[in-house]
């Protein structure tokens, strides 16, 4: 069960204040692109993006309230109400732009597609050549200089031909290239792409042993990666040859996390060769929901009003069922709500997912967004501005609206409440048998 995060940014101390009974504590996430909701233009004013938690505005008293307004207690209970009983409209759950079906960004994809369809080609010409003899015969000319001028032979003579000698071009045993690739080679047990070819030369004729061993540039130890060598396995008998071995990583392998590794291969005579930099990459599992998420990991976006800033600016992650929250926001990866008797500006809030364990990545998000509740004659609150989401290189980016309840309260009150509400569903994939969440992330605000 992971931890719950929940961090109150308000004016008015919950503990002190006798209208904040029970308040709760949250802060907002972002997403931005791709339209969730057609709504008016955003108010005008100045929006200020702050990195952390946003400084507590002034104290809301009866003076920042506007004229004719319930006094404190009744507010306050007509917005708990307005918020919990919040209407829910659940937008599109949008795909990451920048992996492909396997959860795989396209970059490694194609590297992969590339190293397949060289270990591919050279299998199509992996016959043996033939041999110096059949080439005389066939055309005697092309393994002779074309300057060398051809001169009869006296009849009855034999015909003198120059040995061929065969230069040796391997003065030592190494290792040239993986599936066709010099540097940088990717080791997977995802299929189709779970064969690689190691070519070189000075392999001799008997097996040896094959490994992928963790280098400096993986993942420290405690982040939960687990990182042993992996020994790859012969294609076949006779897969070990002086100048290629064909090899495989267990298909059933799991738990491992992607790491940056060396190709190792040991000869039967005590001498190893080696080709660093390379990357085992994990087959992936399925996309799972996203639990929690650090408050750390989310940049907050404070609109500010012509004084101060929003009165209550909330973050839960995850989200539990509390007054002022709506049962629909419960269960989400993380809730953010804004409220202010006063208009504010529309903004945006940014999630940053970097530090997820090693491999995983955002696949897909979806927002709930939940409209007000007016209370009294007028029920349906007035939109400024409008949903979007967007996608960055770590993470994602919500644009988020607002909406403002103006309501005639008998006999000659009125209740002003301007908020923004939405939950945000995230899925990630990462390494099959691996967790997306580290234990050694902190989720305290810098």
């Amino acid at each position: 069960m992971p931890s719950q995060v929940r961090i109150t940014l308000s004016s008015v101390d919950p503990c002190r204040d006798p209208g904040f009974t029970h308040a709760m504590c949250r802060i907002p996430l972002i997403l931005a692109g791709t339209s969730l909701l057609a709504l008016p233009q955003p108010l005008a004013g100045a929006v200020s993006h702050v990195a952390g938690l946003v400084a507590a505005p002034a104290m809301l008293t009866q003076s920042t309230m506007p004229d004719g307004n319930l006094p404190p207690s009744r507010y306050f209970e007509l917005r708990t109400q307005a918020l919990a009983h919040a209407r829910l409209i659940t937008g599109p759950r949008l795909k990451n732009p920048n992996l492909t079906s396997s959860g795989l960004d396209r970059n490694t994809a194609t590297t992969l597609a590339e190293q397949r369809a060289n270990r591919l080609n050279r299998a199509g010409i992996s016959s043996p050549l033939p041999n110096a003899t059949a080439l005389l015969s066939g055309s005697p000319a092309t393994l002779l200089p074309q300057a060398a001028p051809m001169r009869p032979t006296p009849a009855g003579s034999p015909i003198l031909r120059s040995p061929v000698v065969q230069k040796s071009s391997c003065p030592f045993p190494a290792i040239h290239a993986v599936n066709g690739r010099t540097t940088a080679p990717i080791f997977t047990p995802a299929e189709p792409d779970n064969h690689f070819r190691i070519s070189g030369c000075g392999f001799g004729s008997t097996p040896g042993l094959v490994r992928l061993l963790p280098n400096s540039a993986s993942p420290m130890p405690g982040s939960g990666s687990g990182l042993q060598p992996i020994a790859l396995q012969l294609e076949s008998p006779g897969s070990w040859t002086d100048s290629y071995i064909d090899v495989r990583i267990n298909p059933a392998l799991s738990g491992v996390s992607d790491f940056s590794a060396d190709l190792v291969v040991q000869l039967p005579i005590g001498r190893t060769l080696q080709l660093a930099h390379c990357q085992f990459l994990a087959a992936r599992g399925e996309p799972q929901l996203l639990r929690s998420i650090p408050a750390a990991w989310v940049r907050l976006d404070s609109s500010s009003l012509s004084t101060r800033s929003i009165h209550q600016v909330e973050f839960e992650s995850p989200p539990m069922s509390g007054e002022e929250m709506p049962p629909d926001a419960s269960g989400a990866s993380a809730f953010i709500a804004r409220s202010d008797p006063q208009a504010f500006s529309t903004g945006k809030d940014i999630y940053d997912l970097s530090q997820l364990a090693p491999g995983w990545v955002v696949e897909s998000v979806q927002l709930r967004v939940f409209s007000a509740a007016c209370p009294g004659l007028s029920k349906i609150p007035v939109s400024n501005g409008s949903w979007e989401t967007s996608w960055t290189r770590n993470g994602f980016i919500v644009e988020w609206a607002g909406e403002t309840c103006s309501s005639p309260i008998p006999p000659v009150f009125n209740f002003t409440l301007n908020s923004s509400q939405y939950a945000a569903n995230v899925w990630v994939v990462g390494p099959a048998g691996t967790q997306p969440l580290t234990n050694n992330i902190n989720a305290r605000q810098p």
